[in-house]
């Protein structure tokens, strides 16, 4: 290593510093995000927080998302806007016909939607899924997953398929 520290300058300024992994995995500004390559940004409205979890109205995809970040207390009261993010790397592919169970917790951060595009990019894919069959809002998820797993998903365009967004991968940014 050349130092502990990494720094991203964009237009003369210093936009965020730190360590490599809090960096790559928990930018803190969209700009940082979208320079660090993470193309999963979202705007949400804030339903509640407590001291280890905010919780998200997701209405691009008529959602609710609970993001595990230590803060809750620091990010707004009900109804503030909030954006947040995720790596496409930590959204998951769910096994079509898998039972969730909505009175053990398992409909935050589950999002069902269509596979609308599949970019293959050597032995991983990059998968689009939109809101089914009416897109409203444009927005979309985009999922990395290796060659092995998509073939045993049997994840093809044009189909339903089910996510979950790993609470503890989710980064709030700063406007």
């Amino acid at each position: 290593f050349l130092g502990d520290t990494i720094s991203v300058l964009i237009n003369g300024m210093i936009k965020q510093s730190g360590s490599r992994e809090d960096m790559y995995y928990y930018p803190k500004k969209k700009e940082v995000a979208y320079f660090l390559g993470v193309r999963n940004i979202f705007d949400g409205a804030v339903r509640s927080t407590e001291d280890n979890k905010v919780i998200v109205d997701w209405p691009d995809f008529n959602s609710t998302v609970e993001i595990s970040c230590g803060c809750g207390h620091k990010h707004g009261r009900p109804g503030d806007k909030i954006s947040f993010g995720i790596r496409p790397e930590a959204v998951y592919i769910l096994r079509q016909g898998h039972n969730y169970d909505p009175e053990k917790g398992g409909i935050l951060n589950m999002i069902a939607g269509v596979t609308r595009k599949i970019y293959t990019r050597g032995k991983f894919h990059t998968v689009v899924m939109d809101y089914g069959v009416k897109k409203t809002s444009g927005a979309c998820i985009e999922i990395d997953i290796h060659d092995a797993a998509l073939k045993k998903m049997e994840v093809n365009e044009n189909s339903p398929i089910m996510v979950k967004l790993n609470p503890e991968w989710i980064f709030i940014l700063e406007e």
